[in-house]
């Protein structure tokens, strides 16, 4: 084999393994999130529809909540899903308080302080 080919070979390699690796976090990271919205969805509960999607928000945002009339929609920035899946855990755990002081949804004041120790003891001791 001459020593294209072997650099050819190790590249495709390379990139194969990369590209496997990246599968999986992937998976872990969409495992992670659909496992930490059911154990909210169970023991920080809300009466109201609530809706979780992957989005293209704008630079530097992680997370959004809003309400739009009918439901709540709780958006994770779409780049998230190649990062460590705490990442997605702690900004839906972030979002999911918002959604529960949504009175007062736009400060992190003792009452979202309040519904994030709710919403974390939710995911980390269900």
């Amino acid at each position: 084999m001459t020593l294209k080919k072997l650099l050819l070979f190790g590249l495709s390699a390379v990139g194969l393994i990369y590209t496997m690796v990246l599968a999986l976090n992937i998976y872990a990271v969409a495992l992670t999130a659909a496992d930490t919205e059911a154990d909210l969805r169970m023991y920080a509960p809300v009466d109201d529809v609530v809706v979780v999607e992957w989005a293209d928000l704008e630079a530097g945002t992680y997370s959004t909540c809003a309400w739009d009339g009918e439901r709540y929609v709780i958006q994770l920035e779409a780049g998230l899903i190649t990062t460590n899946p705490a990442v997605v855990r702690d900004a839906l755990i972030h979002e999911w308080a918002h959604m529960l002081a949504w009175d007062d949804a736009d400060t992190h004041d003792g009452l979202w302080g309040y519904h994030y120790a709710q919403a974390y003891s939710a995911v980390m001791e269900p």
